[in-house]
């Protein structure tokens, strides 16, 4: 599921791979995609809300935290 916030942000809020796909490349793939359509919609800037026991995960990814 998408959010799309008018030109500044899309957000994908809730994100999880099954147990049995995890470290095949299945996010790598999914966040990808979801940045062609935030790329094709030319919306600025992709939101995965993030518990802040997961962050350090995201970042992996070249996510950062956001301000405020």
């Amino acid at each position: 599921m998408l959010r799309i916030h008018g030109i500044k942000v899309v957000e994908v809020p809730f994100i999880g791979i099954v147990l049995a796909y995890q470290k095949q490349g299945v996010m790598h793939h999914l966040v990808s995609g979801v940045e062609q359509v935030r790329a094709s919609v030319q919306v600025e800037k992709l939101m995965i809300p993030a518990i802040s026991s997961l962050v350090d995960k995201k970042k992996r990814f070249s996510f950062r935290p956001m301000n405020p």
